[in-house]
């Protein structure tokens, strides 16, 4: 019991918790529609169910009688063939014929002549005996009209109804339809009806009766009754072996099954069963007869059945969908009268959290007073996180003019007064004016290059016109210490990319590589596309670095002058931000063969300066 009261109030709260997330026009509605469509489906079940089991019973009555009248003409039918059976089974001149030997030959073929005679008219009279034979274990035989023999080929004693017939002499004993070949050149699908014939002096069975039923007599016996276009009627003997079937064929050859075992269990003892699925959903009906111990079953196709109740069916769904669609639309009226004021001040907050505080100013507040008031709350309250939000996007783009400044202006001190040594050196010397002219050009180049541009996006080729004066001017104070090649495909020159994104490198691969070794260093730097992306590769000839070194190439460092520049962490958070995670640096390296940095960046996108 208090599990019971337990089980039902987690439900009323699991309720009450999806009802609370939902919204309050969605909860409405979905209440209404939940009730009208139970009700109108209950409905509609409630009406196909009384409709269908209407349906069913009356043709299980229906086709009980049908049946019956089948079994009843079938037991009319086999009572004839056995009195015929009998008839000859008890004929004087057989026993003489099969059993005394000691008769005269002319006697014996006396015999023989009544016996085919009388077989003789028998099937005069009756179409439907396609043979009619007596057969003795002595050899002895007559075979219809006496002008047909055994099939050689063909061991009687190894037939199966031979067998059970040697074995139940005075019973009757009925086979299942198949194909008769033990009479010579003779291949009629049969029912054979056989018993044993006993020798009166020795009072065993030393013989056997049979006649061949044309399986075509069957056939017009159970096909003489319909059960509809697909309908069918098939017949069972007391061992559960299929006597007769419309589909024989198919079923010795195993394209079809038929139910057996549960027709022979619940058809005898509830008069009828529903079997199968959708289109093949059938009603098994049978009857078994007390004479022949066969069990006729009628099968009928319930979608043929239900087909005049589809009617009725189609009115019951018209009339359920009229008053789903009648109390449907009745619950939307009630619900957006209730709503339609919250609905609106809630697609005014989805605006909010989108950042469109435009679209989200309410300029009507309908709706009930404690409504009304809350709108105008609302709209209060967007005009002033509208204001606080413009005066912070204009504090942050002057947050990163100024970071893009800064960055700007962290050109390496020592580069800059070792540069203006040499120029000092170069000049007191007087050997090198043309030097001096050249060096003091390229630095005044390389400054006005990064400070005439408050871009934050540069073409490719402008960033390596900037990294080239650089390297300029580093070879002149190395010497021969250092040398660059800088290679551009045509295409790639006019992507654009961040500003002062390759000059860090540069200077990474000059100080942190090129610097420690004994040799000449040489910096080779290459643009191409591959696929969708753009790739600068800055490659060098230093020291390299080992594995654990390029595990931690992307830590975070305090900026020291003359180490390294701002460094390639913030060239590789700056690039992620402007393009996404898939972009950025990848390095390789060798220790003592050196180091390659792969930039690489979206083809044919130059990255958002977000508001932020």
């Amino acid at each position: 019991m208090q599990k019971g009261i337990k089980y039902e109030k987690t439900v009323r709260y699991w309720i009450k918790k999806k009802l609370q997330g939902l919204k309050i026009h969605t909860a409405v509605m979905g209440v209404f529609t939940v009730l009208i469509l139970m009700s109108s489906i209950a409905f509609f079940i409630l009406a196909i169910s009384f409709t269908e089991r209407s349906v069913i019973k009356n043709s299980e009555e229906y086709t009980e009688q049908l049946i019956q009248k089948v079994n009843d003409d079938m037991d009319s039918y086999m009572n004839y063939m056995k009195d015929i059976s009998s008839m000859v089974y008890s004929s004087r001149d057989i026993q003489k014929y099969l059993f005394q030997e000691e008769l005269s030959k002319d006697l014996q073929e006396d015999n023989y002549a009544r016996i085919i005679e009388q077989f003789r008219t028998i099937m005069n009279t009756r179409k439907d005996v396609c043979n009619i034979a007596v057969l003795g274990d002595n050899g002895k035989s007559v075979i219809n009209r006496g002008t047909s023999a055994l099939n050689p080929y063909i061991s009687l004693s190894e037939q199966e109804w031979y067998k059970t017939v040697k074995e139940e002499s005075e019973e009757i004993h009925i086979t299942s339809s198949h194909v008769q070949n033990m009479i010579y050149d003779q291949y009629d699908w049969v029912i054979t009806l056989s018993r044993g014939i006993e020798n009166q002096n020795t009072k065993e069975v030393e013989g056997v009766f049979l006649i061949d039923m044309n399986y075509a007599t069957i056939d017009s016996l159970c096909s003489s009754v319909s059960l509809g276009k697909k309908g069918y009627i098939y017949v069972l003997d007391k061992n559960g072996e299929i006597i007769y079937h419309p589909q024989q064929q198919l079923l010795y050859s195993g394209l079809k099954t038929e139910l057996i075992e549960e027709v022979l269990e619940k058809g005898n003892n509830s008069g009828g069963f529903v079997s199968g699925k959708g289109q093949e959903r059938k009603l098994y009906t049978a009857s078994t007869s007390a004479d022949t111990g066969w069990t006729v079953v009628g099968v009928a196709y319930m979608s043929e059945l239900l087909k005049e109740g589809q009617e009725l069916k189609r009115i019951y769904i018209i009339l359920a969908f009229c008053f789903f669609v009648v109390g449907f639309f009745l619950a939307l009226l009630l619900s957006r009268t209730i709503t339609k004021p919250i609905v609106s001040l809630d697609a005014a907050m989805r605006e909010v959290e989108k950042g469109h505080f435009e679209s989200a100013l309410m300029t009507e507040h309908g709706g009930q007073a404690e409504i009304r008031g809350l709108g105008e709350s609302f709209h209060m309250m967007v005009q002033e996180i509208q204001s606080l939000m413009e005066q912070n996007v204009k504090e942050e783009k002057e947050k990163r003019k100024a970071e893009m400044r800064a960055l700007q202006a962290q050109i390496n001190p020592h580069f800059l007064y070792n540069t203006l040594d040499s120029i000092i050196w170069m000049a007191e010397s007087g050997k090198y004016n043309k030097e001096v002219v050249r060096m003091t050009s390229a630095l005044s180049r390389l400054f006005r290059q990064s400070i005439g541009n408050e871009e934050e996006f540069v073409p490719i080729r402008q960033e390596l016109e900037y990294i080239e004066t650089y390297l300029t001017i580093q070879a002149m104070r190395y010497k021969d210490k250092l040398s660059f090649d800088i290679k551009l495909e045509e295409e790639v020159e006019n992507e654009k990319i961040a500003k002062l994104t390759l000059q860090p490198l540069v200077e990474n691969a000059l100080y942190h590589g090129i610097k420690y070794i004994e040799g000449p260093g040489k910096i080779t730097v290459r643009g191409y596309y591959k696929e969708e992306y753009v790739i600068i590769e800055i490659q060098d000839n230093g020291k390299g670095m080992t594995k654990e070194e390029l595990q931690h190439i992307f830590d975070k460092k305090i900026y020291k002058p003359g180490f390294g520049g701002i460094g390639v962490y913030n060239v590789q958070n700056r690039l992620r931000l402007y393009y996404g995670a898939e972009y950025g640096l990848f390095y390789k390296s060798k220790k003592g063969v050196g180091t390659t940095v792969y930039v690489k960046i979206p083809v044919g996108e130059e990255a958002e300066d977000e508001e932020i």
